[in-house]
């Protein structure tokens, strides 16, 4: 196990060896966990095994203490889902998302059709791609770089269905 700094939780400074003495852990358990979950998780997610046999990961949260299924039951959500985001955010943040983390549908970003129009008719590019015979991603290409008339002209677009 590397050397690692003094680790400070709750206002006290302790080793990763202390820290894991006073937590009913092996030291190299607390350091994989330190590297895998947030500070306040590692720290209070308890032991997981003792002579019997498997114990369930303890997590305390605002005084109250509950396995991750538990808790997961109470935020609706699965085990998986729960452990990446104890991966990538604080036991705050995990705790306040709930079942979404998608912002609300009015925060979302709304993506709009590009509507074309030539030569009296307005589809979609992808209506235009289907009319013309071609991938629209040719469409999308063609009229960043050609005028309209020319991006949509059937004769200057190879492979194009000249039907």
């Amino acid at each position: 196990m590397p050397r690692t700094k003094p680790i400070t939780f709750n206002g006290k400074t302790q080793s990763v060896a202390e820290w894991a003495e006073e937590l009913h852990v092996a030291p190299v358990t607390l350091y994989k966990r330190l590297q895998a979950y947030s500070l306040d998780v590692a720290m209070t997610c308890g032991k997981l095994r003792n002579s019997v046999g498997k114990k369930p990961m303890l997590i305390t949260f605002n005084g109250k203490t509950q396995s991750r299924s538990q808790w997961c039951e109470e935020l609706g959500i699965g085990l998986s889902t729960f452990g990446h985001r104890l991966q990538k955010y604080s036991l705050e943040e995990v705790m306040s998302f709930g079942k979404r983390i998608k912002p609300k549908k009015e925060q979302q970003c709304k993506r709009t059709t590009k509507m074309v129009t030539f030569k009296g008719q307005t589809l979609t590019i992808a209506g235009w791609a289907k009319k013309l015979q071609v991938c629209r991603v040719t469409i999308y290409k063609r009229l960043e770089r050609l005028p309209i008339e020319k991006a949509l002209n059937k004769k200057l677009i190879k492979g194009a269905s000249r039907g």
